[in-house]
């Protein structure tokens, strides 16, 4: 039996081996500039919008090259968390939070730090990249 899920995660990623890395100061940086944002000095932040009800974890991970996922931080010593590498990003919306029309609050913050990486946004729901808002159709395609 599959367990019930209680989020709905995006992740940013380069592309599907996580190839490229940058060190957890600079993904500091980028969160920091971001409205809502509470970054603290660790491999984890919330983004909330308390006008919209809104709140997503930011979890910013490790993939090795045997695929295996780690907090950024694992194995660090104490001090030294900011030059931990960043190859992937978990983006986790808790159900609760999640508005009845989908995601696209939450896309747009992925949008915002992917596009300040060079990365791109996973939807682990929908098992698909996204396109970026500015390549995407402005109608839907003919039926």
């Amino acid at each position: 039996m599959r367990p019930i899920a209680s989020h709905y995660d995006l992740r940013l990623q380069f592309d599907d081996d996580c190839s490229r890395a940058v060190p957890l100061r600079q993904l500091w940086e980028i969160l920091r500039a971001i409205a809502g944002m509470h970054v603290g000095d660790s491999d984890f932040a919330v983004w909330r919008d308390d006008e919209r009800s809104l709140v997503m974890e930011v979890r910013a991970q490790y993939r090795g090259v045997t695929g295996h996922i780690t907090r950024a931080t694992l194995g660090v010593p104490p001090g030294r968390e900011a030059w931990s590498d960043v190859n992937r990003i978990l983006l986790s919306i808790p159900l609760a939070y999640l508005p009845d029309p989908g995601p696209q609050p939450y896309v747009v913050i992925a949008e915002q730090i992917a596009h300040s990486l060079g990365w791109k946004v996973w939807d682990a729901v929908e098992d698909r990249y996204l396109l970026p808002r500015n390549r995407r159709p402005s109608e839907p395609p003919p039926v």
